[in-house]
């Protein structure tokens, strides 16, 4: 028996608005991710890992093209996510074009009034 209780509607939302971050994650244009971030994440939102600080949805999806060049054909996976509060801690793995995990970490996420992410930290495995 568990001792959490079934996933409330709030938490089920942010679930569901980090899953469509993974998407922007995963898309392979700037367009796509464009679109997908503007679904998910507020104009100003903020993005920090221990190599860059940025702002601004335009920011962070000329960032996330360039990580994903390093791994052409690479995806993002969630392997775990928990929620309160506004709040989410997920964990995740970063897979080359073959399928094999070559990253993972971990991500701290706040989302506004709206359910929109406002702030990702992000924390790579060492």
């Amino acid at each position: 028996m568990s001792i959490l209780p079934e996933m409330e509607p709030a938490v089920q939302n942010l679930r569901a608005t980090w899953d469509k971050y993974t998407t922007v994650l995963n898309a392979t244009t700037r367009e796509e991710k464009g679109r997908a971030l503007a679904e998910c994440a507020i104009e100003a939102v903020a993005y920090t890992d221990p190599m860059m600080s940025i702002r601004g949805t335009d920011a962070l999806v000329g960032y996330m093209l360039s990580l994903f060049e390093m791994n052409p054909g690479g995806t993002f996976e969630t392997t775990s996510f928990v929620a309160h509060h506004g709040r989410s801690l997920a964990k995740w793995d970063v897979k080359n074009a073959s399928g094999v995990r070559v990253g993972e970490g971990s991500s701290y996420a706040e989302y506004d009034e709206s359910g929109r992410i406002s702030s990702v930290a992000v924390f790579f495995a060492t």
